[in-house]
């Protein structure tokens, strides 16, 4: 996506909004670098509180989740997802959560903040050696779903991109959810072959495998390399998930921001 199209979505976007966002990102797809010319827009973000939910009163507004189509903001349907500034941090912090941090870290911004910054400053902390779960749950759930009768080349590429990315942060602690930049810095997959699969998936959604033989290729790469995932992070420099630096950090973060005075001790 090029930044004059994020420009126009922001202006479009926000103006519509009835929440205050701290950041809202491009996710799916467009982020993973491999979206069709019917690709639905995917946004991930996070959001202030909203009212009583500052005493975890009411929690109608932890998660937003809306689905419309606009053709002022996009083409295509647009799918918006953003937690509460509250929720948000529970899922970054708990434990290492890729699904969060490519969402807060993704380059393709909508709109960002000052908390935005902070966020990702914490984010650092949960690059960890931890990450091979999230990444290795998430192959597993992409395998179920391909099938010798469901032979969409999305799924091969979302198998693909998982272990590309997992590499990736594993080899340089930084996250990188592009398929194509993730491949090219850790040479996984073989160039030509992976541009020629992100083709015939830019030409539809849904496009399945044009021949058994190409289908075939992808899934005798795929199986060689998945364990890629957890060997990756075994061998990495990365720390292990530290709770209680990570809770310090939250903690800070949430009395810098919101002003709340710490408790006394009688």
């Amino acid at each position: 996506m090029q930044s004059q199209q994020l420009q126009t979505i922001h202006d479009t976007l926000l103006s519509t909004l009835d929440f205050r966002p701290i950041f809202i990102t491009v996710s799916g797809a467009h982020l993973y670098g491999f979206e069709s010319y019917n690709s639905d827009l995917d946004l991930r973000g996070c959001h202030y509180p909203v009212g009583l939910e500052f005493l975890r009163y009411n929690k109608s507004s932890d998660t937003i989740d809306r689905s419309f189509e606009d053709r002022n903001i996009f083409r295509e349907e647009t799918d918006l997802v953003s937690h509460s500034f509250f929720k948000y941090l529970y899922l970054l912090v708990r434990k290492a959560n890729g699904y969060v941090l490519e969402q807060l870290y993704s380059p393709l911004v909508i709109q960002t903040s000052p908390l935005h910054q902070e966020l990702k400053t914490l984010g650092k902390e949960c690059i960890c050696k931890e990450l091979k779960y999230h990444y290795g749950g998430f192959f597993k759930n992409q395998t179920q779903l391909l099938t010798k009768e469901k032979k969409q080349v999305k799924l091969v590429l979302y198998q693909a991109r998982i272990i590309a990315s997992s590499v990736y942060a594993a080899q340089n602690g930084q996250i990188e959810a592009n398929l194509v930049k993730a491949n090219q810095a850790t040479g996984i997959f073989d160039e030509a072959k992976l541009n020629e699969l992100i083709e015939i998936k830019r030409q539809g959604e849904k496009n399945n495998f044009p021949d058994s033989r190409q289908f075939n290729y992808w899934q005798e790469v795929i199986s060689n390399k998945w364990e890629l995932i957890d060997q990756s992070f075994e061998k990495s420099d990365l720390p292990s998930f530290d709770s209680q630096k990570v809770s310090t950090m939250a903690n800070n973060l949430i009395n810098r921001n919101f002003q709340f005075l710490p408790i006394s001790r009688y």
